[in-house]
């Protein structure tokens, strides 16, 4: 079996934290999500130790609302890990899609892993990129497994290899099932595509476009946070305790 460590080493991971976070401007204010303060650290510092715990070495930061507040905060890290670290800022608000193509039009990335930068998901990377390695996958994500689908949606499969569709999210239906974690794949054909596109988000305009080739690794165990909302971003302290530095 490949070394986990060579594995994540070898692929760059892109970081979208570039959204308005409006749904939690009555909590951190004017700060980004991605610096929303866990346990009295900024929830990115959580993301870059766990990363870096994975065996990642490049991280590809996707900018946009309070971009400048992301960069100081990065500089504050400077010499303390061995990450290497780059960003790009966009223009105007593009969506996930828009923010992802941008970003990937200013670097030359022949494959990457991609994560939304509000949510936390405890898998194994290495696992995760060395089974879509391992079936040629053009693109692919990881589907957690939740007690309670309703704020998400759901997947659906269509047999042990690919996705079938997104079932929307029904606020009256609470039910257990499979979600979209917000950990993606993308192979360099995938990446071609999604630089073909201006603006428009990830699973509506990408993933669900391309369904039919879209894979999926499950987890079922281990944490998992969105912090997108003001209810789940209380619960922040309590889930990621573990991995507060």
């Amino acid at each position: 079996m490949n070394n986990p460590i060579n594995i994540m080493a070898s692929i760059p991971v892109v970081i979208l934290a570039g959204g308005q976070g409006t749904r939690l401007r009555t909590v951190i204010s004017n700060k980004p999500k991605i610096l929303a303060p866990i346990g009295g650290v900024p929830f990115l510092y959580i993301l870059l130790n766990w990363l870096a715990q994975e065996g990642v070495k490049d991280i590809v930061f996707s900018l946009g609302f309070g971009a400048q507040q992301v960069i100081d905060a990065l500089e504050k890290l400077r010499g303390s890990h061995q990450l290497s670290i780059r960003y790009s800022v966009e223009p105007e608000p593009l969506g996930t899609l828009g923010g992802l193509s941008y970003t990937l039009n200013q670097f030359n990335l022949d494959e990457c892993m991609v994560i939304n930068g509000d949510t936390f998901v405890d898998v194994k990377l290495s696992a995760f990129i060395e089974q879509q390695r391992a079936i040629n996958s053009f693109s692919g994500l990881v589907a957690k497994f939740v007690d309670d689908t309703s704020r998400y949606g759901r997947l659906a499969f269509k047999n042990e290899t690919y996705v079938a569709s997104f079932v929307e999210k029904n606020s009256d239906l609470q039910t257990s099932g499979w979600i979209n974690a917000g950990v993606y794949y993308l192979s360099s054909q995938a990446i071609d595509l999604v630089m073909k596109n201006s603006f428009g988000s990830i699973e509506i305009n990408f993933l669900s476009k391309y369904v039919d080739l879209l894979t999926y690794f499950k987890v079922k165990q281990g944490r998992f946070i969105d912090i997108g909302t003001p209810e789940s971003y209380g619960q922040a302290d309590s889930v990621l305790k573990e991995f507060i530095l």
